[in-house]
């Protein structure tokens, strides 16, 4: 075989006979016109070369724009979507075009030693899809509960699985993050997007493997929710996707116990304030506010006044919004603040009624004089401009120095200070 070499610089050059080079990898790349500067990548391998005698150069040389030797080897309640072994970009598509110039490639990767999709356009800006109902290529499993899929990314990414549930269409979506931002609804789209973070390594730069049980992903913030049906594999952002493939036993799956219970009392997704109120107001000007966070990637809620001479509040008595939470007892939040604040949790108890208080503070102070405050410490990093979660087991800060004492109910959240605050929650399986 011969490959052809086409030069503006050497007219002699014409084409290179592989066959007379003798055991040979080389790698190349070539820039396209439409879109300018477009850089395609790949790995010519000759038939004697050393990669063909290891493992994955094996499978190659059997059977290199085939993918039936690789799949006869997976297990049975295995569903492979995609492993890029035939050389081709079947079943993708770029669901996003804007901005124009985005493309999906099917290339050797030599740090992987295989065929993958690569994915490549302007960041998040642009989408790509793996499954389309529009297209009639949608998975349409109903089989199975999990998906892996393995991914090469240094920028910012974003997954969706589409899956379809008792209560409707769901996106589980997946990001480089190291919180859960749970259920929330597009103002636009009317969809509802179930997201979990994968942690801030997974855009490291290497090839990693992830895994998520979908069924489970639902019933983290739906719990009455159930898995039927997942149709198809989206991404937004630029990098390299291999080995998509679906498996776990639904009907096996569906008879465990789900004993996870989470009720979201705030997470902002519906782009207002209601519960909330300024129920410290001197000095005047105090204001509570709902807004999209780019850093957070969701909407939350702002709270802006004169430090902690301003307290703000949500769940009250008097407007009928307090918690009146009689089973959960684990309290969790999350916060972005650069300044002092005192969160109150406001609980009923066999004792009387309690504020669990929590300062940005390396000490606990305790049960006060008057026997209503019990002061635990966050530490001092918990005011220092980054977002954060934290969760409490307010039973067990009750007890601590309250002996004795038993919650009976959760009833309001207050905090003073200036920041932003999200993903007000309680379980008692945090």
């Amino acid at each position: 075989s011969k490959v052809n070499y086409n030069s503006t610089s050497d007219s002699n050059i014409k084409e290179i006979d592989i066959n007379k080079m003798g055991n040979y990898t080389f790698t190349y790349e070539r820039f396209t016109a439409n879109p300018e500067h477009k850089t395609l990548r790949g790995v010519v391998i000759s038939n004697n070369s050393n990669l063909y005698s290891d493992k994955v150069g094996s499978q190659i040389k059997q059977s290199a724009y085939s993918s039936a030797s690789i799949t006869s080897n997976i297990k049975s309640n295995e569903k492979v979507y995609e492993n890029a072994e035939d050389g081709k970009v079947t079943g993708w598509e770029i669901y996003d075009k804007s901005p124009s110039g985005a493309t999906i490639s099917n290339f050797y990767d030599a740090q992987k030693r295989s065929f993958v999709i690569e994915l490549d356009g302007q960041g998040i800006n642009n989408g790509y899809r793996l499954g389309s109902a529009k297209a009639g290529t949608a998975f349409n499993n109903k089989k199975n509960t999990h998906i892996q899929w393995k991914m090469n990314y240094n920028e910012s990414f974003i997954v969706y699985i589409s899956v379809q549930t008792t209560k409707g269409l769901r996106y589980l979506d997946y990001t480089a993050s190291n919180t859960n931002k749970g259920i929330r609804i597009s103002s636009k789209s009317k969809r509802y997007y179930v997201h979990h973070g994968i942690g801030v390594k997974s855009r490291n730069g290497t090839w990693q493997t992830f895994t998520r049980d979908l069924a489970k992903d639902i019933k983290d913030f739906e719990p009455d929710n159930d898995l039927l049906s997942v149709n198809g594999f989206l991404i937004r952002g630029s990098g390299k996707i291999d080995d998509i493939k679906m498996f776990g036993d639904k009907v096996a799956t569906a008879s465990k116990a789900i004993n996870s219970k989470i009720t979201i009392y705030e997470d902002a997704q519906d782009g207002k304030t209601n519960g909330w109120d300024v129920y410290d107001n001197t000095p005047e000007g105090a204001t509570i506010s709902n807004f999209y966070d780019a850093e957070r990637r969701s909407n939350v809620i702002e709270l802006d006044g004169a430090g902690g001479q301003n307290g703000y509040r949500f769940g009250y008595w008097k407007n009928e919004t307090e918690f009146k939470n009689t089973k959960d007892t684990k309290f969790r939040w999350s916060m972005k603040y650069n300044e002092t604040f005192r969160i109150y949790i406001g609980v009923q108890t066999t004792k009387g009624f309690r504020y669990l208080t929590y300062t940005d503070s390396n000490i606990n102070d305790g049960l006060s004089s008057s026997q209503t405050y019990i002061h635990h410490g966050l530490g001092r990093k918990a005011s220092n401009g980054t977002w954060q979660t934290f969760t409490r087991d307010l039973q067990a800060d009750l007890q601590e120095f309250d002996k004795g004492n038993k919650i009976t109910s959760v009833n309001t959240f207050l905090i003073r200070g200036s920041g932003k605050i999200d993903d007000i929650q309680m379980s008692n399986t945090f």
